[in-house]
Formats: C-alpha cells, sequence, structure tokens
C-alpha cells in the first residue's frame, strides 16, 4: 500500500474570513489553548500520567471537565464520560516503556490469579451529527504516559500531551461548530485513551466494547506525538498523516491537499520515508484490525521519545496549531461530504 505523509512548515495563513461557515470555528483552536492543556497535562504533579497511578484520576478528571465545558455529549456507559477498565501489570527491571499490561475483568468478577488490578479509564464525548449521525469518525489521543521510574517523572509533552491537547482543541472547534448551526453532519467521537504505553490497552478495550457499533465507525484517526517537527535534509518536515489500515484511501491525499491550497497555505509534500515502526505502536492498531479505515498523526521519534526530558518547553506551538487546523479542515470535510470517507 502506498502511503501518505503530511509535511508541514509555514505558518497557518488561515483566515476567518476567508473560510466558508462550516470552517469558521477553526478559530477557536489556538496555540494559547494548545500550550494551556499541554501544560497541565505535562506538569510534574501528574507524576508521568501513568494508567492506573494516583495521579490518573486527576487526568481523567480535568478531561472530562474539559468535554463537559466545551459541550460535548458523554459516549460512557450509564450516560458517563467515563469507559472504564481493568488490567495487571507485568512490569520490566529495565524500563518501565517496557512494562506490560493485561486487560481483565473487573476485580470480583474474576479470580486474579496473580499481580494486581489496577483501574483506569476512557473519556469519550461526541459531538452528534445531522442527517448522517448514524455514521461517525473516531478521533483519538492517548493520555497516559510512564509515570515515574526511579525518582524520575516521565511528563511526555509530545507523547502524548500535544495529541490530547489537539484533540481538545478538535473537540471544541466542533461543538461550537454546532451551536451556530454548522455541526457535522456524521457524528464525531472523541476518546483519549489509556493505557496506550502498557500495551494499546484502552483502545483494545474500546474496541471490545465500543461506544457506538463498529459498522458505524467509517474511519478512525489517531493523533500520537504531534508536537514535535522533524526535518529532512531538504528542511522540509516530516510524517504527519499516513493511512493505516488496508481499507484506508490514499484518495485522503486529495481532500487534504485540496484544503491546504484554499485554506493553509503549508508547503504540503507526499513522502514514503516515513518511520515504519509506528504502524504497529499506537491507538490505531485496534481499529485496522477490525477493518476499520484508520490514519496515524505524527511525528518521527525524535531524541526526547520516551525520556524524560520530553518537556512542554520543546514542542513547536505554531507547527502544533497548524497541523491541529488542517485536521479539523480534513475532519470537516469528510464529516459532510456526501460520500463516506
Amino acid at each position: 500500500m502506498k502511503k501518505l505523509v503530511i509535511l508541514l512548515w509555514l505558518p497557518l495563513l488561515v483566515r476567518a474570513q476567508a473560510v466558508p461557515e462550516t470552517y469558521r470555528s477553526i478559530t477557536t483552536i489556538t496555540a494559547t489553548d494548545l500550550s494551556r492543556h499541554v501544560a497541565v497535562l505535562a506538569h510534574d504533579s501528574l507524576g508521568g500520567r501513568r494508567a492506573g497511578s494516583p495521579q490518573d484520576a486527576a487526568v481523567q478528571r480535568y478531561l472530562t471537565g474539559i468535554f463537559m465545558q466545551t459541550g460535548l455529549m458523554p459516549a460512557g456507559p450509564d450516560s458517563s464520560f467515563r469507559q472504564p477498565f481493568y488490567f495487571t501489570v507485568t512490569p520490566s527491571p529495565v524500563h518501565p516503556q517496557y512494562d506490560r499490561g493485561t486487560l481483565i475483568d473487573k476485580p470480583g468478577e474474576k479470580r486474579l490469579e496473580k499481580g494486581r488490578a489496577f483501574a483506569t479509564a476512557n473519556v469519550v464525548g461526541r459531538v452528534a451529527g445531522s442527517d448522517l449521525q448514524g455514521e461517525v469518525l473516531v478521533v483519538g489521543a492517548h493520555y497516559d504516559h510512564l509515570g515515574t521510574h526511579q525518582g524520575t517523572i516521565f511528563n511526555g509533552a509530545d507523547d502524548n500531551a500535544s495529541g490530547v491537547a489537539g484533540l481538545l482543541e478538535l473537540a471544541q472547534a466542533f461543538a461550537e461548530a454546532r451551536r451556530a448551526g454548522h455541526g457535522p453532519r456524521r457524528t464525531l467521537l472523541f476518546v483519549a485513551f489509556s493505557g496506550e504505553e502498557l500495551g494499546l490497552l484502552g483502545s483494545n478495550f474500546f474496541v471490545e466494547h465500543p461506544a457506538v457499533p463498529l459498522h458505524s465507525i467509517r474511519a478512525m484517526f489517531n493523533l500520537d506525538m504531534i508536537g514535535r517537527p522533524t526535518y529532512t535534509t531538504d528542511n522540509l518536515e516530516r510524517p504527519l498523516l499516513e493511512p493505516i489500515s488496508i481499507n484506508a484511501s490514499d484518495a485522503i491525499n486529495n481532500v487534504v491537499q485540496g484544503l491546504n491550497l484554499r485554506f493553509t497555505k503549508l508547503n504540503l509534500v507526499i513522502s514514503s520515508d516515513a518511520q515504519p515502526q509506528f504502524r504497529a505502536m499506537s491507538d490505531h492498531v485496534p481499529f485496522a484490525r477490525a477493518r476499520i479505515p484508520a490514519y496515524l498523526l505524527t511525528n518521527d521519534l525524535h531524541p526526547d521519545y520516551h525520556q524524560p526530558s520530553d518537556d512542554a518547553e520543546r514542542l513547536d506551538l505554531a507547527a502544533l496549531r497548524g497541523r491541529v487546523c488542517l485536521l479539523f479542515l480534513t475532519l470537516c470535510e469528510l464529516a459532510n461530504r456526501n460520500i463516506a470517507p
């Protein structure tokens, strides 16, 4: 399968007066808000956001609060924003990035053979569509990271506070569009996954216990590490968007390029020079295995990947905003066109 990679490096040029009403809420996506979300999520007080840690619940409260404030509707069980699940962990003696989790039934319903049970939750909200509301686009980003190891905090600003910040800004923009009477025809489901670093626990649980019927999901977009552009020898930016599953259409390239030419005016290049290890490393994978078209939005790896040095001050907020804005425009197009993506 030919891979699609989007490369960006020029400043964003979107102006509110230059876009149709459907896209006007793009102006709610700001570098200030992105920076604020990253600063909260990548703060030392959250101890590296490890799934099942005492700080995990605080992250869930923050995300739930933003979803409520934004005006999203809850999409978890019992009209909640939370989709709880449980797991055990096999720790690595080497590094927390090698710890692995195993999904289990709720403690008390199944006897644990060994290990301690941990609780966490995906945070799930939706913006309801109109005449095509039975068709769903999923936008996801994992909020967990590696936690604290031998007294050192792994804050995970790029991995993946950047993706979650983008998720929150996209949710706000679509909710605002709906309030203004220009909401999407298809339903947008926003999912902040937990347990990705322990082996894609949250996304696997979601696919096994979907908040909407799997057959209704037309595509999944996964935001994972989108705040640290890396460059080629020609000073062009490395990958942003690439189709993953065998059902994912390269035709999305035409949508993205057309929107970029009309609105964002970014330096867009098609390349096949993506790092293939990302194909099996993040929350798009369970969706792709379920034969749902899945798209990964990411940087290439950088020297701060899974290091304590992955801090907020190292992010490129202008690039982050540009990426999120272009994805918003792309999602608008896919959510409103007659033919499903």
